[in-house]
């Protein structure tokens, strides 16, 4: 599946057009293949707080400036991040009608890495090779490659795939039998990538990266609930000292301050999405005090969660 021996600009330019063409309408369109959006602006985005799903992140056309876990970054076109658990993110966007804001995202498919890596695994130790793969770290613990997000320069193999993934929009055919076998060609291309150590923290299979992302997607789910970090830790298979060192050493917060920031993404969510009241939302996510709910929603996003129920209505 390897791309044609192309320079980088041939793959990025056709990209690049395709988007302009098929994907004209302003905001975040989802396309037809599973868990890929196309996101286009036509004016610049002043900084605005949101929360970013675990996914690949490539900036096509502009810049995206983004603050995660009071890292900044700046990503330019033809750069990438990825991201591998739920993260409050600060961002905005440079664009103008003339030269449009254009990215897509790719969401992370947890399943699919952890096979790719087991399948990785599994033919290196059939080889007699000694060559150490690209995507390895060595152990199962937290370590310096364990971080939760990470920014690198798209390939040109990684673009063809994307432009091929792209492409295949409006052709059902095309897209149920072809669709998930790009999307696997890219997760190679990510797992081999000089940064794969940091996806296979997180992916392949009994590492503490895996643990951890695993108590995250149970917090995520019980958002509205009040959690004990003894069950967080159980779930991790974790000693409670361990999870909260491990935790805050990948997301740079605490479980209960993480949790916190979940459970007002989600009012938002609520008050944005489906019109519920400031009031109501408070409570469906499991806050007992409204001016609690209203002092921490502020202080997460900058304005109180009343200007966001009127942007609903």
């Amino acid at each position: 599946m390897s791309a044609p021996a192309e320079p980088l600009h041939h793959y990025f330019e056709l990209l690049r057009r395709t988007l302009l063409q098929r994907v004209p309408q302003v905001g975040s369109s989802a396309l037809s293949a599973t868990g890929l959006r196309c996101l286009r602006r036509n004016t610049p985005a002043a900084p605005e707080a949101g929360l970013l799903s675990p996914c690949v992140y490539l900036v096509v056309q502009g810049a995206a400036r983004m603050t995660m876990s009071g890292e900044e970054i700046f990503l330019q076109p033809g750069q990438f991040l990825a991201n591998c658990v739920d993260m409050h993110t600060v961002f905005s966007l440079d664009a103008s009608e003339d030269t449009p804001f254009l990215a897509l995202a790719l969401d992370m498919d947890s399943s699919a890495f952890a096979e790719m890596f087991r399948e990785l695994d599994e033919a290196k130790d059939a080889s007699s090779s000694d060559e150490k793969n690209p995507g390895e770290t060595g152990g199962s613990g937290i370590s310096s490659t364990s971080r939760a997000i990470y920014v690198s320069r798209a390939t040109p193999e990684l673009l063809n795939a994307f432009l091929r993934l792209v492409t295949l929009e409006g052709d059902e055919r095309r897209i149920r039998f072809i669709s998930h076998l790009i999307i696997r060609e890219i997760c190679f291309y990510l797992a081999e990538d000089e940064n794969g150590a940091c996806l296979r923290a997180f992916y392949a299979s009994s590492t503490q990266g895996s643990q951890i992302a695993r108590a995250i997607g149970y917090m995520r789910e019980h958002c509205h609930e009040r959690l004990r970090i003894e069950t967080l830790a159980r779930l991790a298979d974790m000693a409670e000292s361990t999870f909260n060192r491990n935790f805050r050493r990948i997301t740079t917060l605490s479980p209960l301050q993480y949790h916190k920031n979940l459970k007002l993404h989600e009012a938002r969510r609520l008050m944005i999405a489906e019109n519920m009241s400031a009031a109501a939302a408070c409570y469906a996510v499991g806050y007992e005090s409204q001016q609690q709910f209203t002092r921490e929603y502020k202080r997460l996003f900058g304005s109180p969660p009343m200007k966001d129920a009127r942007r609903s209505q």
